[in-house]
């Protein structure tokens, strides 16, 4: 069919629209979509009828109707704000107004060229509703019979039931189980110390395979036949991997097989081929990780056919059951999670499907047929997909947060850590003779910020089931909940405006601002990519960096009119101050400035502070005085530097980088409680 929309002409074999002789290519669902518009002109459709008819009832998001939406309004260069194709009425749905003459392809069968409408269709399927029943009773009939006989069912397994393998102090996390089912690798994270752990399932005795003081092992995995394993080990200057025998229960002495880069805290698995492994690590510390082979027999290291590297990059990935397919969980270009294979075998890369969440880390079920993955932050379910993204079954929920499950031997079960967190706001003053934890709850509070006028503290909680923006009140020592965020944001910084009436809130892929009044929130119009450095510049701007290649570029977003200005190339970050003089540069050869005139930092000690640390600016400054956080053995000590005097000074220990500065008023986190055990399910028809 043809049609004539307008100044166009559209073309619903060749997918192409036509105007003054030029074509333009559409995507497939942006010309199913032209195609039911131009099929029921004139007609408002709901959001819910666009789907059950043009996606076929499969299960899309929002946005993924969103961007096919205006990925046709951008073809047909229609204006959303004045209309001459497709209006949108909020809540109800979209309404194609142009004109619209269809004709009959000379191609296609001699069928009129009468459209057929949109409540039209709709009579016609209810008077053929009945006989297609009675078809797809009978092909149900048959279909079950000949799968009962072919295949076994393909329904996702529940897990009813889950059993406790360790029930140690602090987190016990990577579970990997032998072959036998008699021995169990983890990784233990307590009091400072991170360490792989083999314990017998037999005698419940357990082994540490310690590299000595300062050193963090695992996480671990076994081979096949159960008779070695290899697992990471790491020190703050140094990352190796090392391979041990395991024999009639006894360990083999270590023998290292590759040094990694300082701070690459990667991981490595045997594959199919007991000679060869997959490993990844990262160029530099904080880097994007990418995946690797190893041969042990020659030694040889092959960087493997994977996704762009974006964020952490390709950290994470899980062979599959039978074959050399690596499944690589990675983020997209507009940081949602992207499920990838590689054939290890062809050396080929295929794109599985993206799912619009801020969620980590899948594997492969035990068939191979479809993958689970923890749903978003707290992540308490695990979820089933099919290899097409499609038909989510949740197979286990728990009140606990969950973490990247593991196939257990048997085929069936698996296993996963699960535990609690309970982390709390200390407000203190500098001089340590004040400290208060602020809106204290039975989970985490992070990220608190003090609003400019040092009265209110806004923080994140997960108080009300996922994370909401909470308002705590200095004086009246009272805290309650701001935003009404609906799903999960999986935010990493807060910042207030220079006038208190917003607060801005940096998610992975995306800006929120949250108005302090009401509550409610808008998403700001800048792109889904790696945002970082989040600073307030003025009551009418705010100012953060986006990552483009391997560089960062500080721009400025016009909160009323929603410009979106790229500063000077040479500045990567930014951070304004409520005194100008404090603002901190960072210009593209990582040199320290100060101020609106930019002068040179000079100072050795600063020089050697990172300014940005997972996403957020690490270094502040008052005047001479200098404040920061330093990365030691899982925790975050709080470093004062007096830049007149040259002296260096201890403030306080954290459990997480972050922290504000108000004055001589600083907000840290400090852990009240954490624990996580292993578990492995009982898997059992739902």
């Amino acid at each position: 069919m043809r049609w004539q929309i307008e100044q166009f002409t559209f073309c619903d074999q060749t997918l192409t629209l036509t105007r003054d002789g030029k074509r333009t290519p559409l995507e497939p669902m942006v010309s199913e979509v032209l195609r039911f518009f131009c099929q029921n002109p004139q007609t408002l459709v709901s959001r819910d009828e666009l789907i059950e008819y043009v996606w076929q009832g499969r299960i899309v998001t929002d946005n993924a109707v969103n961007r096919v939406i205006t990925k046709l309004r951008k073809a047909l260069n229609d204006d959303p704000r004045r209309p001459a194709f497709i209006v949108t009425y909020p809540k109800k749905g979209y309404q194609f107004i142009a004109n619209i003459n269809a004709s009959v392809s000379p191609h296609q069968s001699s069928r009129g060229a009468t459209e057929i409408s949109f409540k039209e269709k709709k009579k016609r399927f209810k008077l053929t509703y009945a006989t297609l029943i009675l078809i797809i009773a009978v092909c149900i009939v048959c279909a079950e019979y000949l799968l009962h006989l072919a295949m076994p069912a393909a329904t996702p397994l529940r897990l009813n039931e889950v059993s406790a393998l360790t029930r140690e102090p602090g987190l016990e996390l990577y579970p990997r189980l032998s072959p036998d089912e008699q021995h169990l690798l983890y990784t233990e994270a307590h009091d400072g110390t991170i360490m792989l752990k083999l314990k017998s399932l037999l005698t419940g005795e357990s082994v540490n395979l310690d590299h000595g003081a300062d050193t963090w092992e695992g996480p671990a995995d076994w081979r096949k036949d159960g008779k070695a394993l290899v697992y990471l080990v790491t020190t703050a200057n140094s990352c190796q991997y090392y391979l041990r025998t395991f024999v009639a229960g006894k360990l083999g002495p270590p023998q290292l097989i590759h040094n990694c880069p300082a701070g690459s805290y990667g991981k490595i698995i045997f594959t199919h081929d007991p000679d060869l492994l997959v490993y990844s690590e990262a160029a530099y510390q904080g880097g994007p990780f990418s995946l690797f082979s190893l041969r042990l027999s020659t030694g040889k290291k092959t960087r493997l056919v994977q996704p762009p590297p974006r964020l952490s990059g390709n950290s994470q990935f899980d062979l599959h059951p039978t074959e050399n397919l690596l499944l690589i969980s990675a983020p997209d270009a507009q940081l949602w999670l992207s499920l990838s294979v590689l054939d290890m075998t062809q050396n080929q890369l295929s794109h599985l499907f993206t799912l619009e969440q801020h969620t980590c880390c899948a594997i492969w079920n035990h068939t191979g047929d479809r993958v689970i993955l923890p749903n978003e932050y707290p992540a308490n379910q695990l979820v089933s997909y099919d290899l097409n993204g499609q038909s989510p079954t949740v197979i286990y929920a728990d009140t606990h947060s969950i973490s990247v499950p593991a196939r257990h031997p048997n085929g069936q079960d698996y296993l996963f850590s699960a535990g609690t967190r309970d982390q709390n706001i200390l407000y203190l003053s500098s001089d340590g003779s004040e400290q208060t934890t602020l809106g204290a709850t039975s989970v985490d509070e992070r990220l608190a910020r003090f609003s400019g006028d040092g009265q209110k503290v806004a923080y994140i909680s997960l108080a009300s089931g996922f994370e909401q923006i909470w308002i705590y009140d200095l004086e009246k020592k009272t805290a309650s909940k701001l935003s009404k965020f609906s799903k999960a944001r999986h935010i990493n910084d807060l910042k207030w405006s220079a006038d208190n009436r917003f607060i801005f809130a940096l998610a992975r892929n995306e800006l929120l601002q949250v108005d302090t009044q009401t509550g409610l929130s808008k998403i700001l119009k800048v792109p889904h990519a790696q945002i970082a450095g989040l600073s307030v510049k003025d009551n009418n701007s705010i100012a953060f960096s986006i990552k483009s290649a391997n560089n960062w570029q500080v721009h400025y977003y016009n909160i009323h009119t929603d410009k979106l200005i790229r500063a000077e190339q040479k500045w990567q970050f930014v951070s304004f101050a409520k005194t100008p003089e404090d603002t901190l540069w960072q210009d593209n050869k990582g040199g320290y400035f100060t101020g609106l005139t930019q002068l040179p930092v000079n100072s050795d000690t600063i020089k050697q502070v990172p300014l940005v640390v997972q996403h957020r600016f690490n270094l502040r400054k008052q005047a001479n005085t200098w404040l920061w956080q330093q990365a030691t053995a899982r925790r975050y000590p709080l470093y004062q530097y007096d830049e007149q005097k040259q002296v260096k000074r201890l403030i306080a220990t954290s459990d997480s980088s972050d922290f504000d500065w108000y004055q001589n008023k600083i907000l840290i986190n400090t852990l009240y409680y954490a624990n996580s055990d292993i578990y492995r399910s009982e898997a059992g028809k739902h």
